[in-house]
This record gives structure tokens, sequence and C-alpha cells, in this order.
């Protein structure tokens, strides 16, 4: 989680996805839920690699509650 005013971008998103999924081949985790939390939004391509990857996103700062 980053502190941050601006929105949460397609480059962040895919650098996020590639992280996590080098921790999961390096752990060998079968199964995973990644999930996004950007209090300043996404951009609509980001949203959009979300679906397509299956990743979860809020920018609902009650979240964190």
């Amino acid at each position: 989680m980053k502190n941050r005013k601006k929105k949460f971008t397609l480059t962040e998103a895919k650098a996020f996805f590639a992280k996590a999924s080098e921790v999961q081949k390096l752990e060998n985790i079968s199964k995973t839920l990644l999930f996004v939390f950007s209090a300043s939004g996404f951009y609509k391509t980001a949203i959009d690699f979300f679906v397509a990857n299956s990743m979860a996103w809020s920018d609902d700062k009650r979240f964190l509650e």
C-alpha cells in the first residue's frame, strides 16, 4: 500500500502482478488472491488488467477499518 495522491496505473498493476507471480513461484504457492488498495483510485486500464487477471481491488478507505 502506498500513500499518495495519484491513481494506480496499468504500469503499476503489471509490475505488482509480476512481483506477486515471482513470489508465488519462489514459495511454491498454488492458490493466491491478489488485492490492490489505492485511496486515490485506479485508471480504467488498471481495472481492466485486474479483471483479466482475476485480481481484487478497492479504493474504499473503509476496507482498512
